[in-house]
């Protein structure tokens, strides 16, 4: 059975994300840091929600799930519980704030 880019594409992507997120987590050593930057990557992924909010729900997921695995496999300093919080709130507010439109999406 032969890749098919095509085909796979979630896939490939979500584990693209998730090196891409473990190796961003792995240069932090401060556990503030690394709470602020996965914050920051959750109002990120809220954004893209929003704007993707009729459709690829589901390849959107399974790329934000591997950013969070990344980012948590990667994180050495902080607790993952607080890790997977932070991402979430990030990800709840930014999508909350752009659907009562007190931020513009362009």
């Amino acid at each position: 059975m032969a890749f098919s880019f095509f085909q796979n594409w979630p896939e490939t992507i979500a584990t693209i994300v998730l090196v891409i997120g473990f190796i961003l987590a792995s240069f932090f050593t401060s556990a503030v840091i690394t709470y602020v930057v996965v914050f920051l990557c959750g109002m990120l992924i809220g954004r893209l929600w929003y704007r993707k909010k009729g459709s690829l729900k589901f390849p959107l997921f399974l790329i934000l799930m591997g950013l969070l695995v990344g980012l948590v496999i990667g994180s050495r300093y902080g607790d993952r519980r607080i890790i997977v919080v932070l991402f979430a709130a990030g990800l709840a507010i930014s999508y909350y704030l752009h659907t009562s439109k007190i931020i513009e999406s362009v």
